[in-house]
C-alpha cells in the first residue's frame, strides 16, 4: 500500500493584534506513512510558539511585534517523506481611535464630526462605554466603510451635536450661548466705524476752488 504524500492544510488563523493574548492559529497535516516528527517552524513573531498534537500543529502566545510574517513550516513521516509549506501572518498594531478630543459646537448650530479607527482586527463596532452622549448628539456608524482596511481608516460619524464633548471622559461642556450674539454687534460696530471714518475724511477735506 502506497499512501499519498504530506499535505500542509491552510493556517486558520491568518490575522491577529499586537500584545492581544489568546492567539491560536492551527494548521493540520494529512497524508504520509506513520507518525510524524522531525518538525521546523521559522519565522514565527516574538511572542508565539508551536506544539505538535498528533496530525494538528498549533501555534499560540501572544504576539509583541507588529508587521506581516513569513512562516515555514515543515516536517516528515516516518519514511523520511517530507511535507512543507509557507504561510502569512499578520499581527496588526493595538486599535487606535482619532481624533483624541473634539472640536467645539455651538449651541442652535448643526455639527458634523468623523472618528477615524486605525490598527486592530477584524470588523469594527463602535459604541460609547463611558458615560452618556449629550442631547442632540448621535453615533452613527452607518457612515463606515463596509470593508475594513486593516492599515487604514474606518470612519464613523457625530452629528447633530450641540455641545461639546470630550470623548476620554464623556463630560459635555457647554460652549457659550453668547457667542453669534456678540458676533452679530462686532459686525455692527465694524460698520459704525466704517461710515464713521467716512463722514470724518468728507468734513476734513478742504474744498476744491
Amino acid at each position: 500500500m502506497v499512501n499519498p504524500a504530506i499535505t500542509l492544510g491552510a493556517l486558520s488563523l491568518r490575522q491577529w493584534t499586537l500584545n492581544q493574548s489568546g492567539y491560536d492559529g492551527q494548521i493540520s497535516f494529512s497524508g504520509g506513512t506513520g507518525t510524524y516528527g522531525n518538525l521546523s517552524v521559522t519565522g514565527l513573531p516574538h511572542g508565539l510558539s508551536y506544539v505538535l498534537s498528533g496530525n494538528t500543529l498549533d501555534l499560540i502566545g501572544t504576539p509583541i511585534q507588529t508587521g506581516t510574517f513569513t512562516l515555514a513550516v515543515s516536517l516528515q513521516d516516518s519514511t523520511g517523506s517530507l511535507g512543507s509549506r509557507s504561510y502569512k501572518l499578520t499581527i496588526n498594531p493595538l486599535l487606535a481611535l482619532l481624533p483624541r478630543t473634539l472640536p467645539y459646537g455651538t449651541p442652535g448650530y448643526s455639527y458634523g464630526q468623523a472618528l477615524a479607527a486605525s490598527g486592530g482586527t477584524g470588523p469594527d463596532s463602535f459604541a460609547v462605554i463611558q458615560g452618556k452622549l449629550p442631547p442632540g448628539l448621535t453615533l452613527n456608524s452607518a457612515a463606515a466603510p463596509a470593508q475594513r482596511q486593516t492599515h487604514g481608516h474606518r470612519h464613523v460619524h457625530l452629528y447633530r451635536h450641540r455641545h461639546r464633548r470630550d470623548r476620554r471622559n464623556c463630560k459635555p461642556h457647554l460652549h457659550s450661548p453668547h457667542r453669534p450674539l456678540l458676533l452679530g454687534l462686532g459686525r455692527l460696530l465694524l460698520k459704525w466705524i466704517h461710515c464713521l471714518s467716512r463722514v470724518l475724511r468728507w468734513r476734513l477735506t478742504p474744498p476744491i476752488h
